[in-house]
């Protein structure tokens, strides 16, 4: 077998790299891997639909995601979004980190 390898090196390689192929298509187009990439995307669509996690004080805090997670609140008399960001910052060899905060506050309605 080893003969074989060093009297054709190309050939040797090309099969190798053919049943590599073969291998990693076969993976992708398994039942599991079928099942796992459905479980995944049905996954990934729950969470971009907002949904209540807490509520307190007649209040309901929601979150959903969209590249970051995001949350906001909804009450009788207005409604808090806050959303939240690692920000970094690079100064020749130093790396810094920290998180920033938005919040916006918006006035519901209130029919009297």
């Amino acid at each position: 077998m080893l003969d074989f390898v060093y009297d054709y090196p190309w050939t040797a390689f090309f099969l190798f790299c053919t049943v590599v192929i073969f291998g990693v298509k076969s993976c992708a187009d398994s039942d599991s891997y079928k099942a796992s990439q459905a479980a995944h995307q049905a996954q990934e669509a729950a969470n971009a639909r907002p949904r209540v996690i807490r509520e307190v004080d007649g209040c309901k805090v929601y979150a959903f995601k969209s590249d970051n997670w995001h949350y906001f609140t909804r009450c009788p008399a207005e409604t808090t979004t806050d959303t939240g960001r690692t920000v970094i910052t690079r100064s020749g060899k130093t790396t810094q980190s920290h998180v920033e905060y938005d919040s916006i506050v918006t006035t519901n309605g209130v029919k009297q």
